[in-house]
């Protein structure tokens, strides 16, 4: 399942779940015990081009959103949720034939723009919303 991973150190979306590591697998003399492979790219770097990744599985569980209220109507939680990013090939990658980068396209949500966020040249100016849905202080 695509996903975006963000946290413990990494910055990562994740195209593909490609499968647990099997049990007692090691890597260096490292036991790999509750790895994921998965085939994604790394955020915040203009040069990274798509490749396999070991990601703890509890890095992979969906994450609470507890800023948003349970009682909201379907169009209430589609105002609040940002859209999904847009994906787009970037520039070729140095010396490997056919291989590109991956641009990353994202927007703030509907409520987010009523708070005076804003989303330029890459860079995201959140609101408060956001911070709530991330279970954040708003101070």
């Amino acid at each position: 399942m695509a996903r975006f991973v963000c946290g413990g150190g990494m910055s990562l979306f994740v195209v593909r779940e490609v499968g647990v590591v099997p049990v007692g697998a090691c890597l260096g003399g490292v036991p790999l015990d509750r790895m994921v492979v998965v085939f994604g790219v790394l955020l915040g770097s203009v040069d990274s081009p798509a490749a396999y990744h070991l990601v703890p599985s509890e890095y992979l569980v969906d994450p609470a959103l507890p800023g948003l209220l349970p009682d909201l109507s379907f169009a209430q939680v589609q105002r609040s949720l940002p859209s999904p990013p847009e994906f787009s090939e970037g520039g070729l990658v140095g010396g490997c034939s056919g291989l590109s980068y991956a641009m990353v396209g994202f927007e703030v949500s509907l409520e987010e723009w009523d708070e005076g966020s804003v989303a330029l040249f890459g860079l995201v100016l959140r609101g408060a919303s956001y911070r709530l849905l991330r279970g954040l202080s708003l101070y």
